[in-house]
């Protein structure tokens, strides 16, 4: 019995081994499900919220104090009064923005960015939206983030500045 508990477990590792090289990989992870359309109006907010997102990116990155206070807002305000389904959680949270002020801690700043990105993050992953933003992940902090791949080509990890490189490219729009 132990012979042959012993020749399953050795017959199995060239299984094993195999399917942990395939995902050593960083490439072969990407997101490829094929995505929704979306009515021009409504790509051309997600598209505003994804550039200006991206600049709050960078403002978060640097820690610049005033551009992620304006930022912030510019966001919580490009969605109010929008009643459409596909927007409803991304109202909610991009409103959790306006409290972002220059006094704001990082920390505090960054927990309300989380929040904003998550429906964003889905928003990214649903629909097509024929542009260059690109969801990345840290395992090591346990977030996701969007990264427009022309302007920061390699990972930015903004939760964890301290290992700025940290993470990996989940999608490849």
């Amino acid at each position: 019995m132990k012979l042959f508990i012993l020749l399953l477990a050795l017959s199995s590792f060239p299984v094993l081994a195999q399917d942990h090289h395939h995902h050593g990989h960083g490439h072969e992870n990407y997101k490829t499900t094929q995505r929704k359309s979306l009515i021009e109006k409504d790509k051309k907010i997600i598209s505003d919220a994804l550039t200006i997102n991206d600049q709050l990116f960078n403002a978060l990155l640097a820690k610049d104090a005033k551009l992620i206070e304006k930022k912030s807002q510019e966001i919580s305000t490009l969605f109010q009064g929008n009643k459409d389904a596909i927007f409803k959680e991304l109202a909610l949270k991009a409103s959790h923005l306006k409290t972002i002020k220059g006094s704001t801690k990082q920390e505090d700043a960054l927990k309300a960015y989380e929040d904003f990105l998550k429906p964003l993050i889905k928003v990214v992953q649903e629909y097509d939206l024929e542009s260059s933003y690109n969801v990345f992940s840290c395992p090591m902090v346990k977030k996701s983030w969007i990264q427009d791949v022309r302007v920061n080509k390699g990972v930015k990890n903004v939760f964890a500045p301290y290992m700025l490189e940290c993470g990996t490219q989940d999608t490849q729009f």
